[in-house]
């Protein structure tokens, strides 16, 4: 390998472990919560439920989706949009969330009033959800993401994936480079890929 590509390479893999550090420990830190239970982050029993009740506006945008943006514009609310159903008689329900907070709409379009529920937990249930947290349903394909910050935060999630596959392929190539003998380096990838398949094929049915 000339220099030139080993000097590049160590660029590349300094200053992209210093772009995504704080996005690594976010993750590491959260997929530790979400593999065990421990008491001191034992949030929903101490979630918070909120019900209050505002007038509106009837919104002028159609369409179900225009019209939860527009009403949740003029309640003061913020979120992701999960949900939303439109009955007969002028009811309008709006189900939405964001990492922290999930609240429940129910508008009644003919007189302009709607009761609220919304639901908070606390730092912990925020920090949680954070790992899971992407905007749509694996069970709904049609859903798609409408509020920005989901946007932002799930292309912030691609770029930590592809960050990290690059990250470890330019640490692959300086330790192959670095270590003419390569023994210690392919008996640890040897090792960790026969683990890595191990619990692979131990896992899937």
């Amino acid at each position: 390998m000339s220099p030139k590509v080993r000097i590049l390479n160590r660029k590349v893999h300094i200053y992209l472990g210093l772009a995504l550090l704080l996005f690594v420990i976010l993750f590491s830190g959260t997929g530790l919560l979400l593999n065990h239970h421990w008491a001191f982050e034992d949030f929903w029993p101490h979630r918070r439920t909120t019900d209050f009740e505002r007038t509106f506006k009837r919104p002028k945008a159609t369409g179900d989706m225009a019209m939860a943006r527009d009403l949740m514009a003029q309640l003061g609310l913020r979120g992701e949009l999960n949900q939303t159903d439109t009955t007969p008689d002028g009811r309008f329900t709006i189900h939405a969330g964001r990492p922290g907070e999930s609240v429940k709409v129910d508008a009644d379009l003919t007189t302009g009033r709607a009761t609220v529920r919304r639901v908070t937990v606390n730092g912990w249930g925020v920090v949680r959800t954070l790992h899971t947290f992407v905007g749509v349903s694996a069970d709904d394909p049609t859903q798609a993401r409408d509020w920005w910050i989901t946007r932002v935060w799930s292309l912030a999630l691609d770029l930590t994936a592809i960050g990290l596959i690059l990250l470890v392929t330019g640490g692959l190539i300086e330790a192959w480079a670095a270590n003419p003998r390569r023994t210690l380096g392919v008996l640890t990838f040897g090792v960790a890929a026969v683990a890595c398949m191990a619990f692979v094929i131990g896992l899937f049915p």
